[in-house]
């Protein structure tokens, strides 16, 4: 990887350059067909994301199978607060002794010391133009492995379910930005 790849953040120029391509094709979408990656240099240049800071990456798990663009939570964060309607969004666990309601666009949510056992979490963003907030809750038990960083000793499913709820409220209100993307932590290994 040449060191000026690794150091453009909020630039085009990466998606513009031929050679630049061939060495983003090779590190981040090397199995893409050319339609497919066509799509992948599409998505790159509507969210001026940069898969050298691993904001955007593409996979395909078998060659007859269409390809997976994946946006990182940081690429879904950079895309939505550089939208003119974002205002703000809000990500948390919900454990099982928090008392926690929803209600029409509402959240109310408190906790103490002594949580409990983690069940989920939620995100709720907020747009200028809306009058309520986007809401998604994931439910634990949908997304984790039990492996890796989703192990409840040894990894972190709290941060791990924070991330995918965050991704997907994200991906709701700004769909025209993402649409048809997943974040890795939505995928189970």
């Amino acid at each position: 990887m040449s060191n000026d790849l690794a150091t453009i953040s909020n630039s085009m120029d990466m998606w513009e350059d031929e050679k630049k391509l061939q060495e983003i094709k090779s590190i981040f979408a090397p199995k893409l067909n050319t339609l497919e990656f066509q799509f992948f240099i599409g998505m790159g240049k509507a969210n001026d994301l940069n898969p050298f800071l691993r904001e955007i990456w593409a996979i395909k798990y078998a060659d007859n199978a269409p390809a997976q663009i994946f946006i990182g939570r940081d690429g879904y964060r950079k895309s939505a607060q550089r939208h003119p309607d974002y205002q703000t969004h809000i990500v948390e666990s919900i454990h099982e002794n928090d008392d926690f309601k929803y209600d029409n666009g509402n959240v109310s949510h408190g906790y103490g010391a002594k949580r409990g056992r983690l069940m989920g979490a939620y995100c709720l963003v907020y747009k200028k133009s809306c009058e309520r907030p986007f809401y998604v809750y994931c439910d634990l038990k949908e997304y984790t492995t039990g492996k890796s960083l989703w192990h409840p000793e040894t990894g972190n499913p709290i941060t791990m379910i924070k991330k995918v709820a965050e991704a997907q409220g994200l991906r709701m209100a700004f769909q025209e930005q993402s649409s048809g993307t997943y974040s890795e932590y939505e995928r189970a290994e």
